[in-house]
């Protein structure tokens, strides 16, 4: 069986340990890292988006299990995403 360079494969069962000591210490070096800063925006287009696909999803699927999400996300564009009768492309949620 041939791999890819790039992926890590144990063929050879005698490095598992040493493999699960290695993931280990990668895990703990990654805990200290600084995560960046999340991006809390709330893009007007990308919603609809999803509110459409929901919808078609809904068309196909008998038990209506998408219905309910694509109704809440719909109402929550229409109540925070226009003021006076105009759409905003994006809210900022802090």
């Amino acid at each position: 069986e041939k791999t890819g360079k790039n992926v890590i494969s144990l063929i050879d069962k005698s490095k598992v340990k040493e493999f699960k000591k290695i993931k280990n210490r990668l895990k703990n070096i990654r805990k200290k890292r600084h995560l960046p800063q999340k991006d809390k925006k709330i893009l007007l287009d990308w919603n609809a988006l999803m509110v459409t696909s929901l919808l078609q999803l809904n068309e196909l699927e008998p038990d209506n299990k998408f219905l309910e999400p694509a109704i809440n996300t719909l109402n929550f564009l229409l109540e925070n995403m226009q003021i006076d009768g105009v759409f905003y492309h994006r809210l900022i949620d802090n």
